[in-house]
């Protein structure tokens, strides 16, 4: 039941995301390379709810000053820690600010990564105007 509930309200959100926020998510490409600078800022194109998520990978926390933060373990296949910190109104949230910071912090790598937990999934993409960002969708759940 749980499941079926964020599922659905994750779906609610997307759905209320306006045609300009849903082009900016459209794109083909998934790649991302890493520059010399291991610290960058992205931005997230539809919030994520704010509740405690266990990906199999790491896990999700959520505090009370709008910072929500996924970490793993560096042996992990995706050894990154990502960052997020959304900006909004009463109303709703705005925006998300997402800084991944690779443990390495040399050298250039291309990720093509899913991060994926419970009812939904996030990915890395590079749209066709080469802005770097972040998209989360909902994943169907079997009945």
């Amino acid at each position: 039941m749980k499941i079926t509930a964020l599922a659905l309200i994750l779906m609610l959100l997307l759905s209320a995301c306006s045609d300009e926020e849903a082009s900016t998510t459209q794109t083909s490409s998934l790649r991302w390379e890493e520059p010399e600078n291991p610290d960058i800022q992205f931005y997230i194109a539809t919030p994520i709810q704010q509740v405690t998520m266990r990906p199999s990978e790491g896990s999700w926390r959520t505090n009370e000053r709008s910072k929500t933060s996924f970490s793993t373990d560096q042996r992990s296949e995706f050894p990154y820690s990502v960052e997020f910190e959304y900006e909004g109104t009463e109303s709703g949230i705005d925006h998300y600010i997402v800084k991944i910071t690779s443990p390495s912090g040399k050298g250039t790598q291309t990720l093509q990564k899913k991060i994926r937990y419970q009812g939904s999934e996030i990915e890395l993409f590079r749209d066709d105007d080469c802005q770097i960002g972040v998209r989360q969708q909902a994943v169907p759940t079997k009945s």
